[in-house]
């Protein structure tokens, strides 16, 4: 595969047209693929099964038996609806071989002549490993770090609309935290990897030329189930950081919002969250746990009663206190990394623009000198 390919693939958010099952599709897909399977899981195992008992004629024959007639249809209909949308859509399978081949002549007998994916997405999830880890070795990393509820995600955000990032808590979809799930499965393993590997590729075209390092929160190797690629991981490792001072109120009041107020209040929400205090016990304590299960108990029955919210402050400022700082700092003093720069989270904007305005500067002197 190609990675300058790859990289304008990314660049333009390329939709691609994967014809593989379902549940392949769920194992591991690239970003902006939509999954219209020229088999479904079932139809896919039996002609497996038939591969292995009776060889590969009799499979190809049982395949075009299956996917004919009114099948045969849908699915056409189905990739003109998506190419009437798409219409630079480009197909692919698991190696780019019959599925996307068959696809490809059907939609050319209907006058839509579209690609395939040199390799399928087997070559495409290679690059990306690759792409992983040549990215690691290649640039450098500025992490934002600070205690919990610092504002970390929110900062990124913002800095985003200025400033190269990668959003891990995003592609695993979780907080990073015991209590940072969503109440939903996260992504596969793969698909975690892939959507980092995707937008590594968006900003290393802009790292390239600013010069400046990709920035993204500082995270454990674990963000709920995802795991960071090894490399990637221990470069975070030894990077630097920008520290975001932030007042405990302020960070009750942040950690509030985003796992309380911004949620959907319900009894589900709060029996995920006694499960989480209940999978945390052993490093709270027996007292300890006990206390803030209460307050918890205390908080849904007053939700449940008349609404109200704003107690559950008080398990959330005992949390950070009792649990989430000790775990947080005597992490960062084991790491001792070094640190860009403290202060508060103006503070922090101001100085990654000034960062940015005196890389700019001297790019700009480095192309004015003569050679």
């Amino acid at each position: 595969m190609d990675i300058s390919q790859l990289e304008k693939w990314s660049q333009k958010d390329q939709v691609f047209i994967d014809v593989r099952s379902p549940g392949e599709f769920q194992q591991g897909h690239i970003p902006g693929a939509l999954n219209a399977p020229i088999l479904n899981d079932e139809e896919r195992a039996l002609i497996g099964l038939t591969y292995k008992q009776k060889g590969q004629a009799e499979a190809v024959r049982l395949g075009h038996e299956i996917v004919s007639g009114e099948n045969k249809k849908r699915k056409l209909e189905t990739w003109k609806n998506i190419l009437s949308q798409h219409p630079d859509a480009i197909l692919m399978c698991f190696r780019g071989g019959q599925r996307s081949q068959i696809t490809q002549s059907w939609l050319r007998a209907e006058g839509l002549d579209r690609p395939l994916v040199p390799g399928g997405y087997k070559a495409l999830r290679q690059a990306l490993i690759v792409k992983m880890e040549t990215f690691s070795q290649s640039y450098p990393f500025l992490l934002v770090s600070g205690a919990t509820g610092a504002g970390k995600t929110a900062f990124l955000q913002e800095a985003s609309h200025f400033w190269p990032t990668l959003h891990l808590e995003k592609y695993a979809e979780h907080r990073g935290s015991a209590f940072g799930g969503y109440g939903r499965e996260q992504p596969s393993q793969a698909n975690f990897e892939n959507r980092l590997a995707w937008d590594i590729l968006k900003c290393e075209s802009e790292l390239k030329i600013s010069g400046l390092p990709v920035l993204m929160e500082d995270e454990s190797r674990l963000i709920g189930r995802s795991v960071l690629p090894e490399l990637f991981f221990s470069k975070m490792r030894i990077s630097s950081i920008l520290w975001l001072d932030t007042p405990l109120d302020e960070r009750v009041q942040n950690t509030f919002l985003e796992y309380v107020e911004k949620e959907s209040v319900s009894e589900e929400l709060f029996s995920r969250y006694k499960k989480a205090l209940f999978n945390i016990q052993r490093r709270l304590g027996g007292k300890e746990y006990q206390e803030i299960l209460s307050i918890l108990e205390n908080c849904e029955s007053a939700w449940k009663e008349n609404g109200e919210l704003e107690g559950n402050k008080v398990w959330i400022e005992r949390l950070l206190l009792r649990y989430y700082d000790p775990l947080y700092f005597g992490s960062l003093q084991k790491r001792n990394p070094q640190v860009a720069f403290r202060g508060g989270t103006q503070e922090a904007f101001d100085f990654l623009k000034g960062q940015k305005r005196m890389t700019s500067e001297q790019a700009v002197k480095k192309k004015a000198s003569p050679t």
